[in-house]
């Protein structure tokens, strides 16, 4: 997220010019920021600023008693946001459990992927306490409970038992940790307080099933985080990617996420594939501009881009279909305001083609 602030004396020339260079630079990269203006004195003096107007972004100042152009502007913005998108990056990955079958598959794909990547793996299962239904009364002792699902927990990822939580595997550190609470609120929780850079989930539940998509643990977390979340269909194995697709729409395209896929498409040296899906009565979504000055301008040269506009009655229909003409092997999906993510997931039809497909879906957040 990038918190904006102008300072300045309000209606001041200055102070407005700032202002509209802003809000310009916002829209040239399609970035929905609320721009917060303070014009109070006593307000003004808790910044650490020699002169106005100024520019404070994410709580530094970028620019005082100067009113920067667009262009310098857009390139502040993107480096502020480039900073944080990274994917190729990432160093810490959170992976739930259910102690499923698939859930055990989709951890030895993150294994290699986190091989790959140079990245350490936590590994959590969320568990409450049983009851009698007759007694108010936990049946079992707290500490008894936890010990037990601790000790099944390190089982399930295959690492010997030691006095500490903490292992190193084919050269993954791996740690783990059993929590009781209710299993989406705790991963939210976990990803966000401890700053995760990926979450990866099994799209399947321990009954084999894809516990109605909409509504599952996997699919409320990549709805609700503001983590990146990779969701891995049982029966994959990890390869490095040849041809990623990022589901184009007119609440995906903008520059944060663009470059995300970016930078994971340059570190398996993939083919990026822009596709829109055109329902009979939508416009046709003009993207082609915007993504090439997007990837230069953060010199991303060597990415081989390709655009595609599908005809479809249903959005993953069309997505799925051009992915098997093009070996696509990663589905990118957007989770933002007006959610095209949560559009697709409330379709039944979405639902019963993600449990059919055997692609990952990569879904990214607006921080």
């Amino acid at each position: 997220m990038i918190l904006i602030q102008i300072l300045g004396i309000k209606d001041y020339r200055q102070t407005v010019n700032l202002k509209k260079n802003t809000q310009e630079a916002l829209k040239a990269l399609h970035l929905d920021v609320e721009v917060e203006e303070i014009w109070e004195v006593e307000d003004l003096i808790h910044f650490k600023i020699s002169g106005i107007p100024a520019l404070i972004v994410n709580g530094r100042v970028a620019f005082q008693k100067v009113v920067p152009d667009v262009d310098d502007l857009i390139k502040l913005f993107q480096a502020t946001l480039f900073k944080k998108t990274k994917l190729s990056d990432m160093k810490r990955i959170l992976f739930p459990t259910d102690f499923s079958a698939a859930s055990k598959n989709a951890l030895e794909f993150t294994r290699n992927w986190a091989k790959d990547f140079g990245a350490d793996i936590k590994v959590i299962h969320c568990y409450s306490l049983a009851f009698d239904p007759n007694q108010p009364v936990i049946v079992e002792p707290i500490e008894a409970h936890q010990a037990a699902v601790a000790e099944r927990l390190q089982r399930f990822v295959q690492l010997p038992p030691a006095d500490k939580d903490v292992y190193t595997s084919a050269g993954v550190a791996v740690e783990t940790e059993a929590i009781l609470g209710f299993p989406v609120e705790e991963i939210i929780r976990i990803a966000d307080d401890e700053k995760f850079d990926l979450v990866v989930m099994s799209t399947i539940g321990e009954h084999g099933m894809l516990d109605k998509l909409f509504g599952s643990v996997s699919s409320s977390v990549s709805l609700k985080t503001s983590c990146p979340v990779l969701l891995i269909p049982d029966g994959i194995s990890f390869k490095r990617f040849s041809n990623v697709l990022y589901a184009t729409h007119q609440d995906t395209l903008d520059t944060e996420h663009i470059l995300q896929a970016a930078s994971l498409t340059e570190h398996f040296h993939a083919d990026l594939h822009f596709v829109h899906v055109q329902e009979e009565s939508e416009a046709a979504l003009a993207i082609e501009e915007f993504v090439f000055d997007t990837l230069f301008r953060e010199k991303f040269p060597d990415i081989a881009v390709n655009f595609s506009e599908v005809q479809s009655p249903s959005v993953m229909e069309g997505l799925l279909s051009y992915a098997r003409e093009h070996a696509v092997d990663l589905l990118v999906f957007v989770n933002q305001q007006r959610s095209f993510w949560e559009k697709l997931l409330h379709k039944s039809a979405t639902r019963q083609m993600a449990l059919h497909s055997k692609l990952p879906m990569l879904v990214l957040h607006t921080k």
